[in-house]
């Protein structure tokens, strides 16, 4: 898991969106297998990916608008699963704030 996230920032540079997907995708198997903090950890990574290529679209795309949508969407989806996790873990005060933020 941990070389393949390396491959990729190696390839396309830390904050591609190939990462943050990467990252969703073994966050989603560790919650699968039970890892849930883990877990966490590798979403809330690929949040931090996404909102920067979310507020940077503007200034590489120029499809800025559909980029950006594509973004919030990708946000919205990960938001959702760390929320998701809060719960799991019973932090409510955490799982609360993030379903403000989405």
């Amino acid at each position: 898991m941990a070389e393949t996230i390396r491959n990729l920032k190696r390839q396309y540079g830390s904050n591609h969106p190939a990462v943050a997907e990467q990252l969703n995708s073994i966050g989603t198997e560790l919650q699968r297998r039970g890892d849930t903090r883990k877990a966490l950890k590798f979403h809330q990574e690929a949040l931090t990916i996404l909102e920067w290529n979310k507020c940077n679209a503007l200034l590489f795309l120029y499809d800025f608008v559909e980029k950006s949508k594509a973004f919030a969407i990708d946000m919205a989806l990960t938001l959702r699963k760390i929320g998701n996790i809060l719960r799991e873990i019973n932090d409510f005060v955490g799982a609360s704030e993030i379903q403000g933020m989405s």
